[in-house]
């Protein structure tokens, strides 16, 4: 009887693509999970997320967790937890669900990074309105994403990964015309 594997494969094949200082890359996958957040009590959700990660960004921010990953609030009631994630336990006040199979990560950066994201993005994307450490949910290109901004001239990218391998394509073609 023939025996059957699965093996992983990156959701994005490509190279990584550099024109002009800008640089579209994918990123090697990490941990991801979303977490629930039940937002009746703040303050109680708020001394769990501190007790089980490190402070809780406000809607619209990230920060850094104790073990070294990066935790986005993109809403009131959902965080998304990127790297070496520590063992959650269920609390009444939010929950984790391991997601790292569903998205994919990419990385823009560089001196026009902002004008690539503005050809696929309608949100604001200057420095007042999404400065570093700045989470939102939009659609890029058609594709519901997660962008964050990582530095003055870098973005993190979360996509579903069934659609990552098309939106860096379509990413790295504007990269072309835009630099």
């Amino acid at each position: 009887m023939a025996e059957y594997r699965l093996t992983p494969t990156p959701a994005i094949a490509a190279a990584p693509v550099e024109i002009g200082g800008t640089r579209l890359a994918p990123r090697a996958p990490e941990a991801v999970q979303t977490l629930v957040l039940r937002t009746q009590d703040p303050a109680a959700l708020a001394a769990a997320i501190e007790a089980a990660l490190g402070p809780l960004p406000a809607i619209g921010q990230s920060a850094l967790t104790r073990a070294g990953a990066v935790l986005l609030r993109p809403s009131r009631e959902r965080g998304l937890l990127i790297g070496r994630c520590p063992a959650l336990t269920l609390t009444p006040n939010f929950h984790a669900v391991d997601q790292t199979g569903f998205w994919a990560m990419i990385a823009l950066e560089g001196e026009s990074a902002r004008s690539v994201l503005e050809r696929h993005w309608r949100p604001d994307l200057g420095d007042t309105r999404f400065p570093p450490g700045a989470v939102a949910q939009s659609s890029l290109s058609g594709v519901a994403v997660t962008l964050f901004r990582e530095s003055a001239q870098g973005f993190g990218i979360l996509a579903p990964r069934s659609y990552a391998a098309w939106l860096f394509d379509e990413l790295a073609t504007t990269l072309l015309w835009v630099c």
